[in-house]
């Protein structure tokens, strides 16, 4: 029986093993993706470990190849969420600190309100009226 680490290599079919891998997982991974899925939540879709994700990884190029190549489609799902979500009619829900909290664990974004005033220096600083532009475009672009 071959070794990892010294550790006797598990059997793939007991639980906690490594799970079969097959090509079709790449295509599996794009759709999860482009749904909003994060990398981590794919595990239980294919039902492995996260730590048997990473074994892919490094064992499949094809596999790391389109995590890097699709994972941004994820991030742009959940922001096209928030988009739409800041002008909705009243009548519907949208808890912008829950986005704001989701967005931050999931998608690495910053809390400016915690940076230093030095870190928030703005190279695009845009007058009153310029900010009421890109208001106005991007809600004609929601309708």
């Amino acid at each position: 029986m071959s070794t990892l680490r010294g550790r006797p290599k598990r059997d793939p079919t007991l639980c906690g093993g490594v799970g079969e891998y097959s090509m079709s997982h790449c295509d599996l991974l794009i759709q999860h993706f482009a749904k909003g899925g994060s990398f981590r939540s794919f595990a239980g879709v294919v039902k492995v470990s996260y730590n048997t994700l990473f074994y892919w990884l490094r064992e499949h190029p094809e596999f790391a190849e389109t995590r890097k190549r699709y994972e941004p489609t994820s991030h742009l799902w959940w922001e096209e969420v928030g988009r739409k979500s800041l002008f909705l009619k009243n009548d519907v829900r949208f808890n912008s600190t829950v986005y704001g909290f989701f967005m931050s664990r999931m998608h690495g974004m910053v809390d400016t309100s915690q940076m230093k005033p030095e870190d928030l220096q703005d190279p695009y600083k845009l007058s009153y009226e310029e900010l009421e532009n890109v208001i106005q475009t991007a809600e004609e672009s929601l309708q």
